[in-house]
């Protein structure tokens, strides 16, 4: 019977283990998960300045982010009281 005991406690002690283990892992995929996103905010960032830099000798005055890149110039950014 004792050694029904002892394998009963083994047994929980693995799970316990092994669940403290997925918890670590799990934090840790949280974390990266965090620094690659604000990675790429970052090189977003930066991709967004070097467009704008690039575009304004071309004429284009303004860029704006959000979900679509949208872009004015200056004929599109006068009022519309001409038509």
């Amino acid at each position: 019977m004792d050694e029904h005991g002892n394998s009963d406690h083994l047994s929980s002690s693995l799970t316990d283990l092994m669940t403290s283990l997925m918890v670590i892992f799990i934090l840790l995929l949280l974390v990266f998960v965090s620094h690659t996103a604000s990675k790429d905010a970052a090189l977003t960032d930066v991709l967004l300045a070097k467009l704008r830099q690039e575009l304004q000798p071309q004429g284009l005055m303004r860029i704006r982010s959000g979900p679509t890149l949208a872009t004015e110039t200056p004929s599109s950014s006068s009022s519309p009281a001409s038509s």
